[in-house]
């Protein structure tokens, strides 16, 4: 199963199941807006698996590339840089 914000279309939480209906698997995803880019961010995933109790948790920071403009980052800039 996965959660989704209606607005936003981010995954909020995703859930796996065994054969047996049980609990395998989730994802925990804690997002926020960075006005600076006037994008999502990724802050914290949390994964845990259910059945041998292992978990992995991964934290994310962006920082904004001032010194790059949009001219930088276009499909023309980067096709140019490829030749």
């Amino acid at each position: 199963m996965i959660y989704l914000d209606a607005e936003t279309f981010l995954w909020h939480r995703i859930e796996n199941y065994d054969q047996k209906d049980r609990l395998y698997r989730d994802c925990d995803l804690v997002a926020g807006f960075s006005p600076e880019t006037g994008n999502y961010t990724f802050w914290l995933v949390s994964n845990l698996d259910n059945l041998d109790y292992h978990s992995t948790v991964a934290f994310g920071y962006q920082i904004p590339a001032l010194w790059l403009a949009r001219d930088h980052v276009s499909m023309r800039s980067i096709i140019a840089k490829g030749k």
